[in-house]
């Protein structure tokens, strides 16, 4: 078998599909207690799970100012996000009676068709979800507001690019975050909405761009290994300032946690360039490297569906019943486990369902081809 490898960075995909597990994991109920105590290695996975979504705007950095016509990416937004976004706000608002209430298919629908007003009215004109299971989408309409103001921000980068102005954007950019993650998140007041998110979101798309067009020149200076022993480092330190800020309040939680914080400009650059180092010297497994490139390719699929999945296996009962298995005096080791295990199943399952979903896309797309009038070859 002969496998054809498609111009993706290997590193790149292997990065985005840990960022969709590391979501999976922090929709699995993470946290800072085992046992009812505070922990810190609790609190160190937590810290590892909460850079996921950090990682899905360095990546889109990384490729993004490569493209110049603003139509393109409109296009391309509209194609691969807003359109599969849509899809699945509409099935599950249609049939989330049907799936988790145990009505009808029809009573779900015509229930729906009742709220169907008031449902557009908050995509459209509020860019909120209107459906349950869908939590995760604000990081899809901030993806979209975000690319509406491309020609803006691709303006900024090139400005940076042409004055020498790439490194004082990242210190003054860094800044920022810190001061705000000292503030609590009272200084800038970030949040998971799409005014909320844009700001971060626009400093680490640029940090992605600077990172990864001097990923050679940064990874010739130092051995990737290294930015693995960052990553953790400041990982650790990540979950003391947690730890130090529940001694002395009592309180959880904090702004160091979220993917907002100053850490993350941090730990996603050092995970990236450690993955990078690897697969450079990786490039002779054409098996593994096509592997990972296929699987990354659904990962946003994955992403679309795995809240939807974790809330159907509560629903049955297998939720439940393996968080009770692994959390019943349960110490770090079954935690970790817990993670791999469920985050597992939750990640398989979206991936079976992103490639069947595929699959149909791709054979409505063949017979509309060949039924499209326009298609057809001129009569002789």
């Amino acid at each position: 078998m002969r496998l054809q490898l498609r111009k993706r960075d290997t590193s790149i995909e292997l990065l985005r599909i840990i960022a969709c597990f590391f979501v999976i994991c922090i929709h699995l109920g993470a946290g800072f207690f085992l046992n009812g105590y505070f922990s810190r290695a609790q609190t160190f996975l937590t810290c590892l799970f909460a850079d996921a979504v950090a990682i899905f705007w360095f990546i889109t950095g990384a490729f993004l100012f490569k493209k110049d016509k603003y139509g393109k990416v409109l296009k391309g937004t509209l194609r691969k996000v807003i359109l599969p976004s849509l899809a699945l706000i509409g099935f599950i608002f249609f049939l989330d009676g049907w799936m988790f209430d145990g009505v009808g298919v029809v009573e779900s629908i015509k229930h729906a068709v009742w709220r169907l007003p008031s449902a557009l009215e908050s995509v459209f004109l509020w860019w909120v979800t209107p459906v349950a299971h869908t939590g995760q989408l604000w990081y899809i309409f901030t993806y979209v507001f975000l690319m509406i103001c491309f020609p803006a921000i691709k303006a900024f980068v090139d400005w940076l690019e042409k004055s020498g102005k790439e490194k004082s954007f990242l210190i003054i950019s860094f800044g920022i975050l810190l001061l705000n993650d000292l503030s609590n998140n009272h200084f800038a007041n970030f949040e998971h909405t799409v005014i909320g998110a844009l700001i971060p979101a626009i400093i680490l798309v640029i940090w992605g761009h600077i990172v990864y067009k001097n990923k050679d020149k940064i990874l010739a200076k130092i051995k990737s290994r290294y930015f693995l022993i960052i990553f953790i480092v400041l990982n650790i330190i990540r979950a003391s300032v947690l730890l130090f800020n529940y001694l002395c309040t009592g309180e959880t939680g904090g702004s160091v946690v979220y993917w907002y914080s100053c850490f993350s400009l941090l730990t996603v650059p050092s995970l990236f360039l450690f993955f990078e180092g690897v697969m450079q010297r990786e490039t002779k497994n054409r098996l593994a490297n096509w592997l990972i490139i296929k699987v990354g390719s659904y990962t946003f699929m994955i992403y679309l569906l795995h809240e939807l999945v974790i809330d159907y296996l509560k629903k049955i009962g297998l939720f439940s019943d393996i968080r009770h298995t692994f959390f019943t005096n349960g110490n770090i080791l079954k935690s970790i486990a817990y993670y791999i295990v469920l985050g597992g199943i939750i990640f398989l399952i979206g991936l079976i369902l992103s490639i069947l979903l595929r699959f149909f896309s791709n054979c409505i797309k063949k017979v509309y081809s060949k039924c499209s009038p326009s298609r057809r070859e001129p009569s002789k």
